[in-house]
């Protein structure tokens, strides 16, 4: 069983669990997961239903994005909401990602502010715009970056 609870707090660990469950009432339980995502603060990245009520047998596959501080009890509240019949979880540590991404954001706001006070200083319309070609490539990999970083 993973707790993020016992992982040093400086790094950065995904955890990711696949929950197969069975259930007698359907609707009651995709409306208790949903809730249990709600609950943990999270949301639903994506939603794969199938089957149908009158075969008798339906199925609802979820993605869920749900904090690392929150894992633990959402996988209860998940539990509950239906008979769990296998789960299976995993952490990768993505700290060293992390780090350089954080890393780069920092070297490219330098930049950034660089290219700006350059263009402070531009003497010619061809250098401003030829600076200002830079500052959009610049905003445009920050912007990158950041969405990364969530």
């Amino acid at each position: 069983m993973l707790d993020p609870s016992t992982v040093e707090s400086s790094r950065k660990i995904v955890y990711n669990a696949s929950v197969r469950m069975e259930t007698t009432d359907y609707d009651t339980t995709r409306a208790a997961l949903q809730e249990a995502v709600t609950a943990a603060n999270g949301y639903l990245e994506s939603t794969d239903q199938g089957g149908s009520k009158d075969s008798g047998s339906r199925y609802t596959y979820y993605t869920a994005r749900i904090p690392a501080e929150n894992y633990r009890s959402f996988l209860t509240a998940a539990g509950e909401a239906g008979n769990v019949t296998s789960l299976n979880e995993s952490a990768q540590d993505i700290t060293a990602e992390y780090v350089d991404v954080e890393a780069r954001l920092k070297a490219l706001n330098d930049q950034r502010d660089q290219l700006n006070a350059l263009a402070d200083k531009a003497e010619t319309t061809a250098d401003l715009l030829e600076i200002e070609s830079q500052l959009s490539d610049v905003q445009y990999q920050l912007e990158s970056y950041t969405a990364r970083c969530g």
